[in-house]
């Protein structure tokens, strides 16, 4: 699974994408989701996660916080 940042989007909303994938990585990702819903732990940094390819450095780490951000 590729994880890439795309620049041309709006300032005030970032665009990330992810990409190339099967249905193995899919699911992986949706446990990882799964897991931060549940507080299984309280952050993620997607671009160590094994099955993820950053692109061009693109870093992305979830968090589990109060307020949607």
């Amino acid at each position: 699974m590729k994880l890439e940042f795309l620049g041309g989007g709006s300032p005030d909303c970032p665009l990330l994408r992810l990409y190339d994938f099967d249905e193995t990585e899919a699911s992986e990702l949706r446990q990882v989701f799964a897991e931060l819903a549940n507080r299984s732990f309280t952050s993620i940094a997607l671009h160590d996660l094994p099955f993820i390819q950053p692109v061009n450095e693109c870093r992305l780490t979830l968090k589990v916080a109060e307020l949607n951000r």
